[in-house]
């Protein structure tokens, strides 16, 4: 191990991630609980805190977006959570055929938002047949307001109800009924057959890859929606979403819920507990720089490759967080990138030499041994060391500026 690496016998998470700063952070290798109290201590920074703390403009509770693959995390957050007296909402598969759920995947979305996760692309003639969808749910939402739509006027629900019509039906009890002469001028346009067909499909999709995925059934049935993401980052709430899988087109969806909170500039922590990302929308936005934004993000997983999907990506993905967590690695596989990030060091290795120096009348020539030094780039943290067992950790953070610190051993106590 370099010279360079501090070392501290013993430390704790309370005077390495201080409880008064939220920052950036993350959890890799190690086991299982080693990585939650990382991921508990970075939330728990941000519980309780006022939008006004994180950005100077007055505001309601920060909210937090918990995606993982670990059932047994929503016990520790939901027990978290109770004790701040912060509000807790579960998703996820363990929640299908629960009615009360109140779980709407388009609830709380702009309409750039409900395009996008309708996987329609931008400025063409699908997007304008959603958008004819949209400035009906608008105009119902004026009319009935929260009494059936809740907060915000667009829902998955809705959508399939409008859409699922026959043009005779959509035209006669719902268009003609709507008091704007505006959605009168809508009847010729949405009662194509093939406008219809159209959306209706596109919202059909996007039901049946999340009914899989978080459980949504029965998402007609629901009276009144009550969450999603946006909508609980809004209240200020800890929304958990459990996946089991790493299903590309849900995590693309809930980036979609995501984007829409990042342009709203809505404070909030994004926390990814030991999911894969490759290939997806939200590794791209894990990956960039978000330095100066209204959110935070928080990684907790066992194999850094795995989370974002290439070996190159790595180092791109410890260079945005603040506090890093290192404990031993599994396998030479992690540990060697781990330790590319470290980057080297010029280690002095001393060599020896042998003159020969010839005098004029003498038949052989007078020996001498010469020493020096060469310079010899090694790692500083060597992937043999960080695969080594026991309670210690690397700790890299602005505390201890570029220098990361090796504590001996970890308490996980905050």
């Amino acid at each position: 191990m370099s010279p360079e690496i501090k070392k501290s016998k013993s430390a704790c998470l309370s005077e390495l991630m201080p409880i008064d700063e939220v920052t950036d952070f993350g959890a890799f290798c190690g086991d299982e609980d080693q990585r939650s109290a990382v991921l508990l201590r970075g939330v728990s920074a941000v519980l309780g805190r006022t939008q006004s703390n994180t950005t100077g403009a007055p505001g309601g509770r920060v909210g937090v977006v918990v995606l993982h693959a670990t059932p047994r995390l929503d016990a520790d957050l939901g027990s978290l959570c109770a004790q701040r007296g912060v509000p807790f909402t579960r998703v996820g598969p363990y929640t299908k055929g629960r009615k009360s759920s109140g779980y709407d995947p388009l609830y709380g979305l702009d309409r750039t938002g409900v395009i996008h996760a309708l996987d329609v692309p931008d400025n063409s003639a699908a997007a304008d047949r959603v958008a004819d969808y949209l400035s009906v749910m608008d105009e119902l939402y004026r009319m009935d307001n929260s009494a059936s739509c809740g907060e915000y006027p667009y829902t998955l629900a809705m959508l399939l109800r409008l859409a699922g019509l026959s043009s005779l039906e959509l035209d006669t009890k719902v268009l003609r009924r709507l008091p704007s002469s505006a959605m009168q001028t809508l009847s010729k346009k949405m009662t194509i057959a093939e406008a219809q067909l159209d959306v209706r499909a596109r919202a059909r999709r996007l039901e049946q890859v999340l009914a899989g995925t978080l459980g949504l059934a029965n998402l007609r049935s629901v009276p009144k929606p009550q969450t999603s993401v946006v909508a609980s980052v809004k209240c200020g709430e800890v929304i958990s979403v459990y996946l089991p899988t790493a299903d590309v087109r849900t995590i693309n969806y809930l980036d979609t819920e995501l984007d829409c909170l990042v342009r709203g500039k809505t404070p909030h922590l994004l926390v990814v507990s030991e999911i894969g990302l490759a290939d997806t929308r939200l590794c791209t936005r894990v990956l960039a720089k978000h330095t100066g934004t209204s959110h935070h993000v928080g990684i907790a997983t066992d194999n850094p490759i795995a989370c974002v999907g290439e070996e190159s990506k790595v180092s791109g993905l410890f260079a945005q967080l603040e506090h890093s967590f290192i404990f031993h690695c599994a396998n030479s596989g992690i540990a060697s990138p781990i330790s590319r990030v470290f980057g080297n060091y010029e280690r002095q290795v001393p060599v020896s030499g042998i003159t020969v120096s010839h005098q004029p009348g003498k038949l052989f020539g007078a020996r001498a041994t010469q020493l020096s030094t060469n310079l010899v780039p090694e790692p500083k943290i060597r992937p043999e060391e960080l695969a080594r067992q026991g309670s210690w950790a690397i700790v890299t953070g602005r505390a201890y500026s570029s220098s990361p610190v090796f504590v001996e051993s970890l308490n996980e106590r905050a």
